[in-house]
């Protein structure tokens, strides 16, 4: 992952616009929106926004998810608090993994860019992980 937000910086900041985006995140929302990020240092604001809009997108559908898995548990209490409590402790881990990975880069906009790209890969794996459960 970090290899992939140093390529999302230095594409919008370093490379021709002819140059080739990095690969596709299989987000087509979040894939449109990086295809349309200037290739100056405004864009790595774009890049940024972009990536907070795909994690609210993902945020919103893991929601959903969760309330479908709690209805299908209808009576089963300890199946229900199991499942809040593994999803706090996935949302740290996550959280705190992504923190991680972040510091490795040196600058502010890198770190920023490597914390929410990893959040939304882990999101996203997540979600699908949810739904092939229920």
């Amino acid at each position: 992952m970090r290899s992939l937000s140093l390529a999302l910086v230095a594409s919008l900041l370093a490379v021709p616009a002819h140059a080739a985006l990095p690969a596709k995140s299989g987000d087509m929302q979040l894939d449109r929106c990086l295809a349309h990020s200037p290739r100056t240092a405004i864009g790595v604001s774009h890049v940024l926004d972009c990536y907070r809009a795909a994690q609210l997108r993902i945020d919103t559908a893991l929601a959903a998810e969760r309330r479908v898995i709690v209805a299908k548990l209808r009576a089963d209490r300890a199946s229900q608090a199991t499942l809040t409590a593994g999803e706090a402790a996935w949302a740290g881990y996550r959280d705190k993994w992504c923190a991680f990975e972040a510091t490795a880069e040196r600058d502010s906009g890198s770190r920023e860019a490597t914390g929410l790209e990893c959040r939304v890969e882990l999101s996203q794996a997540h979600l699908t992980r949810l739904r092939d459960a229920y």
